[in-house]
């Protein structure tokens, strides 16, 4: 029991370890919102073309140096502000990864014993 304890102790950091890309998800939400918004193309008339891909530039760069998961979360919602500010947003699901990481740790920690 007292290994479980322990083991559980340390369980908030591991569970922030993955093999996130901060990069591959922007790129994947970038074209997907280019693809498939249907105000995309009337934001872009608004705001101009040469203004997007400044703010993809700097979004860009924002984005490969995030500081993990909840940092590049944060950094893709700003680049969503370009669009339409309080109409579209992001959700940080991670509960599926730490449920499963934590039954992985505990199945390892009684197998041990």
């Amino acid at each position: 029991m007292k290994k479980l304890a322990f083991l559980l102790s340390f369980f908030p950091l591991v569970s922030t370890a993955s093999d996130y890309s901060c990069e591959q998800e922007f790129n994947w939400l970038k074209k997907t919102f280019e693809n498939n918004d249907a105000g995309f193309q009337y934001a872009l008339s608004q705001k101009g073309e040469k203004n997007y891909l400044e703010h993809n530039k700097a979004s860009l760069k924002a984005i490969k140096n995030a500081d993990g998961i909840s940092d590049c979360h944060q950094k893709l919602q700003q680049w969503l502000l370009f669009f339409r500010e309080g109409h579209i947003g992001l959700s940080l699901n991670v509960k599926k990864k730490i449920t499963l990481l934590c039954t992985t740790l505990i199945k390892q920690s009684f197998n041990s014993i």
